[in-house]
């Protein structure tokens, strides 16, 4: 069974983010805050580090969110796990606690830093913002600030490993496929030269997505671009291909040309948002050519 809050991955972006993981895994003195985007894999990366301690993965306990705001019931929900050491308490996306439950938060790890003795338990924080940045809006207390430390690992943007996607792409397959969800093994070449030209504003979540979503649509055992969401397929750094000639072996040579110029020609009016006139103006034609060729194809601008 494949896991989702595994760390994925080869690029050097990501072997660093592995050895920053890998000093906080070590020393329990090391409170570590995992900074980086929407989607990037702070949780994931959480539970990297937890299996790096080599602790029974039940040890690692979470924050539930509902008590981010509830002073009270934080406070009972440390006394309960941070009992049991050694643990991994994993407290996520820091800014969103109140300033209230910050204060227990910096209380306790006061508490345990005056201890007698050593302390075994692994702290680690999640966060979207740098902790600084966080402290200048005003939604990190100073006093916790400070008791954090200054160690962070900072998370790389999809867009920042593009070598890794080939790999990513695999992962959420095999994912796929653990859940019975899709008989796809593989994808054709033009998926992954489309992926790597993506921008990916929704990093390695929004890479999952789509390949969940195109393997729950792909008819067949290798995904090709026509299989990928519409959003995807019509962003404008999205290259345009031809339909993978898996499961299209019926078709003409006629028809297939036929289709890619249909395709590119969705593309263009869903770039200019239905503007014929400027859609013929990207595509270098003329808007009568173009009208034409939309009215023969039956598209709805």
């Amino acid at each position: 069974m494949q896991n989702r809050t595994q760390l994925v991955g080869a690029s050097p972006a990501l072997a660093a983010t592995r050895r920053s993981l890998q000093l906080a895994a070590e020393n329990p003195a090391i409170r570590a805050v995992i900074q980086g985007d929407t989607g990037t894999g702070k949780t994931a990366s959480a539970h990297e580090l937890h299996r790096m301690t080599n602790l029974p993965l039940e040890t690692m306990s979470t924050v539930d969110g509902a008590i981010a705001g509830e002073p009270t019931l934080l406070h009972k929900w440390f006394s309960d796990h941070g009992a049991h050491q050694p643990a991994t308490l994993l407290i996520e996306e820091l800014g969103d606690f109140s300033e209230k439950s910050q204060a227990v938060i910096a209380a306790l790890l006061d508490t345990e830093r005056r201890g007698s003795s050593k302390s075994l338990t692994h702290w680690v924080f999640t966060s979207r913002q740098p902790c600084d940045a966080l402290l200048r809006a005003g939604r990190l207390r100073e006093d916790l600030y400070f008791r954090l430390g200054a160690f962070t690992v900072d998370l790389p943007k999809l867009s920042e490993r593009l070598d890794d996607i080939p790999i990513l792409v695999q992962h959420f397959i095999d994912l796929s496929r653990s859940r019975n969800e899709s008989a796809v093994t593989g994808v054709t070449p033009h998926v992954l030269e489309d992926l790597r030209s993506y921008s990916w504003p929704g990093n390695v979540r929004e890479l999952e997505n789509a390949i969940l979503f195109a393997c729950a649509v792909a008819g067949h055992s290798t995904l090709g671009v026509e299989h990928l969401p519409p959003a995807l397929r019509n962003s404008q750094n999205m290259p345009v291909h031809p339909p993978s000639a898996v499961g299209d072996q019926d078709q003409s040579l006629k028809e297939m040309v036929e289709q890619y110029e249909k395709g590119i020609i969705i593309d263009a009016l869903s770039r200019t948002h239905g503007n014929v006139a400027a859609a013929s103006r990207d595509l270098r034609t003329t808007q009568r050519i173009l009208g034409y060729k939309i009215k023969n194809y039956g598209i709805t601008p």
